[in-house]
């Protein structure tokens, strides 16, 4: 208990590190501070004030089948979870996110499904990129603003519902190519 932060790397190739307890006092999760260990579940749920998971914190996991968050989860950095192969299912939709970070979740092979918090604004480019497992529906909530490159590319994401009223922008790519049918607010196609 008291450690506010985990730095910059402290973890980074400690290739036998399997679980971690982290404390409840933990307010930011630093740059690389787990990248390419061999983590199996990751509970941050109980963390009422993280805020910051850093850039690829948590990324190159290759055994990670679980992440919890916490409600006070405020951003993430770009691909804290990139390559993490046996992540299955994410569930931000609990947390106070407005960004997706680039990359966050690409090459997450056996990603399925998401599901993302009505505060998100912006998905930057290849957040979800080459998770062809991923499929079903991508739900935005009213705040949605863009999607950035090749958000979804190389998914199987085939609806859209968007509450914006205002049409966001997407980027070339964005979205994959099996995408058949985008939903909006009524009053406003």
């Amino acid at each position: 208990e008291g450690l506010s932060s985990i730095n910059y790397g402290t973890f980074q190739y400690c290739n036998s590190l399997t679980t971690v307890n982290f404390p409840k006092s933990l307010q930011n999760i630093g740059n690389w501070a787990f990248y390419n260990t061999k983590l199996q579940k990751i509970d941050l749920s109980g963390l009422t004030d993280l805020r910051l998971i850093g850039e690829n914190a948590f990324s190159n996991c290759e055994e990670l089948t679980e992440v919890l968050f916490p409600i006070s989860l405020e951003q993430l950095g770009n691909r804290v979870f990139s390559n993490c192969r046996k992540l299955m299912a994410i569930d931000l939709s609990k947390t106070q996110l407005t960004a997706v970070s680039e990359g966050i979740f690409e090459s997450c092979e056996m990603l399925e499904s998401f599901k993302l918090p009505k505060t998100v604004e912006t998905i930057d480019g290849y957040a979800f990129a080459w998770n062809n497992k991923l499929a079903g529906i991508l739900e935005l909530g009213p705040k949605f603003k863009s999607m950035g490159e090749n958000a979804f590319s190389g998914t199987q994401i085939s609806i859209v519902k968007c509450e914006a009223t205002t049409p966001p922008t997407l980027k070339s790519n964005s979205m994959p190519e099996v995408w058949e049918t985008a939903f909006v607010p009524e009053g406003y196609a």
